[in-house]
Parts: C-alpha cells; sequence; structure tokens
C-alpha cells in the first residue's frame, strides 16, 4: 500500500458507512459536515442549500434535524453532544442505528479533516 492508495480506500470506506444509514441521512451528515470544514458540499445544489438552511425550515423530518444537530455538534466540540442529544436520536432510531449514525459522522468529519491537512501548504 502507497499513499496514493489511500484515497480510494476512504472512499470506499466512506461509501460503506453511508450505506449503513437510513434514508438520506448519509447524505445529510456529508453535506453538514463539509460545509462546516468549509469545503464544497458532496450533494446537488438543492440538497446543499437545504442543509445550509436546517435549523429555519421544515424540510427535514425530526429524525433528520436530530442527525444534523448531533452532527454539527461533534464536528464543533464533540465532547458538547450530551444524553439528550443521544436519546433524541434514540427516539427515532434503534440502538445499533444509532451507533451507526455516530460512527458515520465521526468518519465522514475524520475524513473530512484528513482531506484539508493534505490540502494545507505544509503538505505540499
Amino acid at each position: 500500500m502507497t499513499t496514493s492508495d489511500v484515497p480510494t480506500l476512504t472512499d470506499a470506506l466512506r461509501r460503506r458507512a453511508a450505506s449503513e444509514t437510513p434514508g438520506r441521512t448519509g447524505e445529510l451528515i456529508a453535506a453538514r459536515v463539509a460545509q462546516l470544514h468549509g469545503r464544497p458540499a458532496p450533494v446537488d445544489e438543492d440538497l446543499d442549500m437545504l442543509v445550509r438552511r436546517w435549523t429555519g425550515g421544515q424540510d427535514f423530518s425530526e429524525a433528520e434535524r436530530a442527525v444534523l444537530a448531533v452532527a454539527e455538534q461533534m464536528v464543533v466540540d464533540a465532547h458538547g453532544v450530551t444524553d439528550a442529544d443521544i436519546a433524541r436520536l434514540a427516539e427515532h432510531y434503534d440502538p445499533p442505528t444509532v451507533v451507526a449514525l455516530l460512527m458515520h459522522i465521526g468518519l465522514v468529519d475524520g475524513f473530512g479533516k484528513f482531506e484539508l491537512m493534505q490540502r494545507s501548504p505544509d503538505h505540499e
């Protein structure tokens, strides 16, 4: 394995993690995390705009809002995710799905930060 293999392997892992999330939540997570990282969201323009204003619109279910809230908090300050945040997810998802969502958020955040690091002037 070489460093040139890393993007292919991370894309495969990212797709696998997204496939374990219900409905469009994988896309919502990817979009919001990318926005918070200051990167282009890997979704179509319409969904990108909806996610940008997720707190003020009626375009998302309560379950999707819970996922977006936790995703945002995990990216900004993972220590700020509370028991109440997890309980809100658990109102909509069974325990294995809650864990899959949290793992997906963590992976998307980590991959995004890894990509940002690779693009930094120190790594060019």
